[in-house]
């Protein structure tokens, strides 16, 4: 058995690592989600090349 105050600040601190990965990750997934959502609209402005008709193989 250690001392109340030592056992009290090591739970606190582990806690604190908990609470920071957890808002690490929240902050990594919104800016994910942010250039996800600046990328989408590009799809429709990249139109797919069209070819004009098959040319003939004389």
């Amino acid at each position: 058995m250690g001392d109340p105050v030592t056992l009290a600040t090591g739970q606190l601190y582990q806690e604190m690592i908990a609470q920071s990965r957890i808002l690490a990750y929240i902050d990594v997934f919104s800016g994910l989600s942010i250039v996800a959502l600046i990328l989408i609209p590009f799809c429709w402005l990249l139109s797919p090349i069209k070819s004009e008709g098959s040319a003939g193989a004389h």
